[in-house]
């Protein structure tokens, strides 16, 4: 039997199931370099994509940038130092929108969980390892290098002419120029005895900011319902009331993403020159130089940018993708947008049959434009940074436990997309959208590009997003066994 005729009846009887009834399914498989597909569903239709919108943010920064571009992110003094060592003057922090002035740098490479410590009490959500400031006492450490004993003046971050007024809408995170810690509290969250407060650990620590407990301990069988409350002003609070249900049981993370990341910031650069041993004197900020001489002290230079694409299409990092469309655009949003447009004519798309809000979600794409787009990315100089950067399909990334016992676990390279809400009407959660979109390792040795969406589908305690991920994880499968 013919193989396309083959593919054709194992998706339908993929999605022709009671439970799918009232959703839209668009799916396109091609062959890759070619132009016929194999099959293909409402192909040509506009479907809500989510976090597959991640695919053009991200081909437009390796086009625009370069897979080998790094981020150098400064300090710089304004003022004299004396021979002492006593800067007279600002020491000023530059920050260039460098997305992992964290503790994900091991060696030229970036490490991820498997979970991102930006889902918050996600199960399983975890923060990478080692210390969150390990960038920041880098550059605490030449400094003190270059002399620099004590500073009479600011410790700041100059943003550079940007501005962190909007939250990405997936994580709720602000989006900033300077970005430590993913602009995230990690909150290390352990049940005590029934009716007791949960003991709470905040890494980093930051002085700015006082975490009051208020949360309860309940039995395991109930949901966390751990929230964040700002006293005062919202975007500039001084006490943070953690309050909510801790289930009984297992220790987990969550996190409070900060109202400023500038002022976070600048509070645990202060910490890291302190404990490298550079003295902080605030009552001479007054008399501070900031109108002086730019001289440079030091700099951090990051790993390259396909490491960075690799954290965003990996773990689906919703803020790192906001940052790189404004590293496409030199720094500025619009600019980074009319970078992505581009991007959509040289593949030779019709833009006007897309939409994209956001770096990070928001699009509408087609299954035949997100495959267009997969066709020319494996096209260019960076097209092995780009699949490299996908997550594997049973093995890591957002696709770590979809189809794991699948023969394709390993063989399917893809990146995922969720959205969704509560359905107040009928207490359940809706999904609008649930995607994949990637390239398929075909058993008989032949490369695909594919794409799947699946909108408008109610998600109760038997459809979940996850199974969602498992129905689209199970159509790439069956094309790679069959095709």
């Amino acid at each position: 039997m013919d193989s396309s005729l083959l593919v054709q009846q194992a998706i339908e009887r993929i999605i022709d199931r009671p439970r799918f009834a009232g959703a839209r399914f668009g799916v396109m498989i091609v062959p890759l370099g070619e132009d016929d597909a194999v099959y293909e569903l409402d192909g040509r239709k506009a479907f809500s994509a989510a976090s597959v919108t991640k695919i053009p943010t991200c081909l437009t920064a390796l086009e625009t940038l370069g897979p080998d571009y790094r981020f150098r992110t400064p300090v710089a003094r304004y003022g004299e130092v004396e021979g002492d060592g006593v800067l007279h003057g600002d020491l000023v922090l530059e920050a260039v929108g460098d997305p992992n002035l964290s503790n994900r740098i091991v060696g030229d490479a970036l490490a991820f969980s498997d979970i991102d410590h930006s889902q918050g009490d996600v199960a399983g959500a975890l923060p990478v390892e080692g210390d969150p400031l390990a960038v920041l006492r880098s550059l605490a450490g030449k400094i003190y290098e270059a002399g620099i004993r004590r500073t009479c003046g600011l410790v700041r971050v100059n943003l550079c002419g940007s501005d962190e007024g909007e939250r990405d809408l997936g994580s709720g995170l602000r989006i900033s120029p300077i970005c430590v810690n993913d602009n995230i509290v990690d909150v290390h969250v352990t049940p005590g005895q029934k009716g007791e407060k949960a003991a709470l650990r905040f890494q980093p620590a930051a002085p700015i900011f006082e975490f009051v407990n208020e949360t309860v301990t309940v039995a395991p069988e109930q949901p966390t319902t751990v929230r964040f409350v700002e006293d005062e002003d919202p975007s500039d609070p001084s006490v943070v009331r953690v309050r909510g249900n801790v289930p009984a049981g297992k220790p987990f993370w969550t996190c409070y993403g900060v109202p400023s990341p500038r002022r976070y910031a600048e509070a645990l650069f202060r910490i890291a020159l302190r404990d490298a041993g550079i003295a902080l004197d605030d009552s001479s900020a007054a008399h501070a130089h900031a109108d002086g001489a730019r001289i440079e002290v030091a700099s951090h230079t990051s790993p390259p940018l396909r490491e960075a694409v690799k954290v965003v299409l990996k773990v689906s990092q919703n803020l790192h993708a906001e940052l790189l469309v404004r590293a496409s655009g030199g720094g500025l949003r619009d600019a980074g947008f009319r970078a992505v447009r581009e991007l959509f004519e040289r593949a030779g798309l019709d833009v006007s049959e897309s939409a994209q809000a956001r770096g990070a979600g928001g699009g509408y794409f087609s299954p035949a434009t997100a495959c267009r787009l997969l066709q020319y990315a494996a096209r260019q100089s960076y097209a092995s940074a780009f699949r490299e950067a996908l997550p594997v399909l049973g093995v890591d990334g957002t696709l770590h436990d979809i189809q794991r016992t699948s023969p394709a676990a390993g063989h399917v390279r893809a990146k995922t997309g969720t959205f969704g809400h509560r359905d107040e009407l009928n207490s359940v959660h809706h999904l609008s959208a649930k995607a994949l979109a990637g390239y398929i390792d075909a058993k008989s040795g032949r490369v695909y590009v594919f794409a799947a969406f699946a909108n408008n589908i109610h998600a109760s305690s038997a459809t979940s997003a996850n199974d969602i991920g498992e129905l689209l994880g199970e159509i790439a499968s069956a094309a790679r066994e069959i095709l």
